[in-house]
């Protein structure tokens, strides 16, 4: 992730030098078990070298420092996931717009907003991506038959060529799911 570590001795010393993307430098002198970091001319101090916890994220500097997340704030990507968290789940804590599973919708986005599964693409196992769910079709990416007529999501999009978000496409007062069971057309208002 772009740290830069060095360690050199300086008898009765040793550091350990540390730089990453975050802007912050880490310094640990692992003789007398304290350690510095400098952020924006900025001086912390952690309570003891790579074990301490300087911003309450859950993780040590140590870590921290090993992920390349920045040890004095808990979300380094300003997402609302913590690091810890995000680090937790194998994700990318260093970029808000991340994406782990690949369905179009931020992390983020998917814990405080739509309540999906982070690492399931398709939250509701209907055939469409939660993305695609919440910003084409207007879904719910939780219920995989969205207007509640027999037909998933997917079918009536990809398939059927209904509206997922209404139970009579047609308007012929016949739900969708019962026009395709009996063979008619639910695009056609004449056909049931």
């Amino acid at each position: 992730m772009g740290l830069k570590s060095f360690i050199f001795s300086v008898p009765p010393r040793t550091l350990t030098l540390a730089s990453s993307p975050g802007g912050f430098v880490y310094i640990a002198d692992l003789g007398t078990n304290r350690d510095w970091y400098v952020k924006d001319g900025d001086t912390f101090f952690g309570n003891g070298a790579a074990g301490s916890d300087l911003d309450g994220d859950g993780l040590t500097n140590g870590d921290e420092i090993l992920a390349g997340t920045d040890p004095t704030t808990s979300d380094t990507d300003g997402d609302g996931l913590s690091d810890s968290y995000e680090l937790s789940l194998g994700l990318n804590s260093n970029y808000a717009a991340s994406d782990a599973d690949g369905d179009f919708l931020t992390d983020a986005s998917e814990v405080f907003i739509h309540l999906t599964d982070l690492l399931d693409a398709d939250a509701d196992d209907d055939g469409l991506v939660d993305g695609i769910e919440v910003t084409v079709y207007y879904t719910d990416p939780l219920d995989p038959d969205s207007d509640d007529d027999g037909l998933n999501d997917s079918d009536e999009t990809q398939i059927h060529g209904t509206n997922p978000n209404n139970h009579d496409t047609d308007g012929d007062s016949v739900n969708d799911g019962d026009e395709i069971n009996n063979h008619t057309d639910p695009n056609d208002p004449g056909s049931h």
